[in-house]
């Protein structure tokens, strides 16, 4: 068997249950009775994970070289605690029902990621591995909203947490058939060599941009479903529009070695970034149904070139016996701090105005800044470098 379809099939499993959350938590913790507050709330859960907890799960399997034995602990602590949630009977039970899959569930992807892109060359075949999560994620969020449609559209359906479940319990199962690296494992890190990968410019740029965008992403990731709700649109043009934006996303994963052959990687983060205050801006403004699904084409770009060429840049910058703990200082970025800014701000906005439509808005002008540290960063840091090597060595006269 190739050592990659192991990890092929936990991606498109474990994405099942992500297909799940994104479209359609938030209308069930609505569904629960839960304001827009607490929804915000429990959905920051995650990122409040996201600050530190993959650093520990990262390190723990880097110093081991044990990456598929923790990503077997992490699958089956999340299908714990969507377990607790499905069971929980009022909000501090969907906290402490989400709060332990979150602290599970964080770590899963800097652990499979690392693997992916050990089996392929200079990772440079990771996308095409990546690409079956986002056909597991088109599933779960087609399928997923044709179900709920078919059962009434009930208020807390408990199909959602149970399709969570079966997702992570599919994923933990294959997890238990993902082998480690191949090759001689690398030299074990220690913390200084975190301490001098947190010193390079390259690093901390894609840190702060990626974080400043993953904020701007806050209320599609975790409201757009209460958008359409807003907008009297069903569960099944969610699916349909989660479907347009996957098969865009997949299309980008798949053919990214091409692009990257043409294009520098800052290059296609500028336009990931630049289109993507295009998106939200017209999120912002329809209310079509045929405008919100053909909208999602940019998803390729607002999610999918944006995630394979951090990946890239991660590859090129972080040392091999560092991947998985430099992704998770990533995921810490964008996931811990960028959602949680995100998505209190755009629960704020829904407590106040009742509606999510003006944080797309807000969102659409916001990613104006990433896109200007970007360029402005690095120019900056090709300045720089050029700099450095036009200066003469030390000891010697100009």
């Amino acid at each position: 068997m190739n050592p990659a379809t192991p990890i092929s099939v936990f991606y498109a499993l474990w994405f099942i249950s992500v297909g799940i959350v994104t479209p359609y938590l938030a209308p069930y913790l609505r569904g629960r009775g839960l304001s827009g507050t607490q929804i915000a709330t429990v959905l920051s859960l995650v990122p409040l994970c996201n600050l530190g907890v993959p650093f520990g799960w990262a390190w723990l399997a880097d110093r081991t070289h044990r990456h598929e034995r923790v990503l077997r602990v992490v699958c089956f602590g999340s299908a714990l605690g969507v377990t607790l949630l499905l069971r929980s009977a009022d909000y501090p039970g969907v906290l402490l029902g989400f709060g332990v899959f979150a602290l599970f569930s964080v770590g899963a992807g800097p652990l499979v990621d690392t693997l992916a892109v050990a089996l392929s060359h200079e990772g440079r075949g990771y996308g095409r591995t990546r690409l079956w999560g986002s056909i597991g994620f088109l599933v779960a969020a087609a399928l997923g909203g044709l179900v709920l449609t078919w059962r009434g559209q009930r208020a807390a359906d408990p199909m959602v947490p149970g399709l969570m479940l079966m997702g992570i319990l599919s994923a933990g199962v294959a997890s238990l058939f993902v082998k480690g690296h191949a090759n001689p494992p690398p030299a074990r890190p220690h913390l200084s060599e975190v301490g001098r990968l947190l010193k390079d410019g390259r690093f901390r740029l894609l840190l702060l941009v990626g974080m400043l965008h993953w904020m701007n992403l806050a209320p599609y990731n975790g409201f757009f479903g209460l958008l359409l709700l807003n907008r009297n649109l069903t569960p099944a043009v969610a699916g349909a529009a989660f479907a347009v934006g996957v098969i865009a996303e997949g299309a980008i994963l798949f053919w990214f070695a091409n692009l990257r052959a043409h294009f520098r990687l800052e290059t296609l983060l500028g336009v990931s970034f630049a289109l993507t205050a295009v998106r939200w801006l017209v999120v912002w403004r329809t209310r079509s149904e045929g405008v919100i699904i053909g909208i999602q084409v940019l998803h390729g770009l607002t999610f999918g070139l944006f995630w394979i060429t951090g990946i890239a840049m991660l590859n090129d910058y972080v040392p091999k016996q560092l991947r998985a703990t430099g992704q998770a200082l990533l995921l810490a970025a964008m996931f811990g701090c960028g959602s949680l800014a995100g998505y209190h701000a755009t629960g704020l906005i829904l407590e106040t105005t009742h509606q999510v439509g003006p944080a797309f808005l807000a969102a659409g002008l916001l990613e104006l800044l990433p896109l200007g540290l970007l360029v402005w960063g690095s120019r900056a840091l090709r300045r720089q470098r050029s700099e450095r090597t036009a200066a003469p060595p030390a000891g010697t006269s100009p």
